[in-house]
């Protein structure tokens, strides 16, 4: 009787062990999170992490940051339970995830947008939407044909990377399937064109904005006194008639700037974990105010946008 006793005792905790292996080891507001973003976003993400952690002490979360290529490959390999990025999953990616049983929960975050740069000297920054696109395909080489000749020398487009999440924007727009001008340059990273750009004058740098925007940062106040953000005009009449803006938080809400983009968090997590809970904090209003004291246009708040006459 003893040892049947015993043998219960056993099977009992057997059970218990294996219900507690099947549990998950995180909630909304403990645990763990593996996490990947477009190193395009780091300073903001960065913040994020760290108002949450503040907020939530029993939660962890260890950030990756990669160009968006490599991005997409790990989080496809399940290296992360999510990915912040500026682009949805594509089909085939959609296809294959839902063939392994994921379903990517899409939360959006915030719009971002390009950010072109030019040298300080440069006393006309307004480009239009057509010459941005003819640089780009390499059907403008020279500054004389661009805004009316004001300044010459070969053209020398410059962006961080071929696998960045800029290279790619510019492609989808542009270029198609076709290849970038043998021309452009590549640095490797954001602060490096901003470098390249203070100390070329015929150079042309394409950023994210989240990396010049915020004002209240003493890193991104130094890149601004180096380079200037250029004006970007629909037409030619639009620029004659002083209708150029620069990437500002007011000019994306109202779609006035072109180069704008949506910024996504993408969970692979399937059940109601920290993926769930860092997510939701990030598109709530305390996620959502660290996006617009960054310098990015909130995706789930309003804003009031206020027109000051100078």
């Amino acid at each position: 009787m003893r040892k049947l006793g015993i043998l219960f005792l056993l099977l009992g905790a057997a059970c218990s062990n294996g219900e507690k292996k099947n549990q998950p080891s995180d909630t909304p507001t403990t645990g763990v999170l593996s996490l990947i973003a477009d190193a395009a976003y780091q300073p903001i993400i960065d913040s994020e992490i760290s108002a949450f952690t503040v907020q939530y002490s029993y939660a962890e979360i260890r950030p990756k940051y990669l160009t968006e290529v490599e991005s997409w490959k790990q989080f496809m390999n399940d290296s992360a339970k999510v990915i912040v990025s500026c682009r949805k999953p594509s089909a085939q990616e959609e296809k294959y995830l839902r063939s392994i049983k994921v379903v990517p929960k899409v939360t959006p975050l915030a719009y971002d947008a390009l950010a072109f740069l030019m040298h300080p000297s440069v006393t006309d920054t307004c480009l239009t939407y057509d010459e941005i696109r003819q640089i780009v395909t390499g059907e403008i080489t020279d500054w004389k044909d661009v805004a009316k000749g004001k300044k010459t020398g070969k053209i020398q487009l410059v962006m961080d990377n071929a696998g960045g999440s800029s290279a790619r924007t510019l492609k989808d727009l542009f270029l198609g399937k076709n290849d970038f001008p043998s021309t452009i340059t590549a640095t490797q990273d954001y602060q490096k064109v901003i470098d390249w750009v203070s100390t070329h004058p015929n150079s042309l740098g394409v950023i994210p904005v989240s990396w010049v925007c915020d004002p209240d940062d003493p890193q991104m106040v130094s890149f601004l006194s180096k380079i200037k953000v250029a004006e970007i005009a629909a037409t030619e009449v639009s620029r004659d008639r002083g209708e150029g803006y620069q990437p500002f938080q007011a000019y994306m809400a109202q779609k006035k700037y072109p180069f704008t983009r949506e910024v996504y968090a993408i969970s692979r997590q399937s059940y109601a974990g920290l993926a769930l809970g860092f997510n939701s904090y990030m598109a709530g209003p305390k996620g959502q105010l660290i996006f617009l004291k960054s310098g990015l246009l909130p995706a789930t708040q309003p804003i009031r946008i206020q027109s000051i006459k100078q």
